[in-house]
This record gives C-alpha cells, structure tokens and sequence, in this order.
C-alpha cells in the first residue's frame, strides 16, 4: 500500500495558496472629486456629481450613493444649515445665505472625499 500523506499535503497547501491568491486585492478607493469644482447658486440649486479613483478598473466610475454634506469652509468640522445637500448630490442655500461654503462627498464604504466649493 502507498503512502500519500505528504504528497497530498503538498497539493493541499498549493491550492489553498492559490485560491487565496486569487482575487486577494480587492477594489479599493483611492479617491473622490466632485463636478463641477465651484458653482455660483444665486438662489438657484446646483447639481453635483461625485466621481471615485479606484485601484482596479473600472477607474474612474461615478459614484452612485455618497454620502453628501456641507460645511462653512472657516469650521470644517461643525455642520451647518445653510446650504443644504440631497441625497442626489443637488446643493441649495438657506433663504438670506450669503458665502462661500464647502459642500463635500464621502463614499459609504472606503476613504476618499472630494470638496469644492459653494456660493
């Protein structure tokens, strides 16, 4: 009778090295930038897009749900209730706002943001 022990260890150990090898890199993304870059509301709303760079194509790809937000560029990190971003990207002011202010993207799974500014 043969003994297969190490032989078959050996096959075992190259393919579980090779299934793990095989898509080990996942898609990531590297970055956001929104469209367009600056906008001028004059009390009309703006619509932005928010495009991702990923690590794998495709690249560059729209993103379909970011996570929109808006901010006085002066306190980046407290929000503010004068501009006002949909869930669809469209950027209006509060009536009496004057300014500029920063309206913003992040991608729901992954880092990256783009911000340009707001009037």
């Amino acid at each position: 009778m043969r003994k297969y022990g190490p032989s078959v260890l050996l096959l075992a150990a190259l393919a579980i090295v090779l299934t793990l090898a095989c898509g080990s890199s996942p898609r990531m993304l590297r970055s956001v930038s929104l469209s367009p870059p600056t906008a001028d509301a004059q009390g009309n709303p703006v619509q932005f897009v928010a495009t991702g760079y990923f690590s794998q194509q495709p690249s560059p790809a729209k993103l379909t749900a970011p996570a929109w937000g808006a901010c006085n560029p002066n306190q980046p990190y407290l929000p503010t209730t004068a501009v006002s971003v949909s869930a669809d990207g469209v950027a209006k002011c509060a009536p009496g706002t004057v300014g500029t202010y920063t309206v913003w993207a992040v991608a729901q799974r992954g880092g990256g943001a783009g911000e340009p500014s707001f009037r």
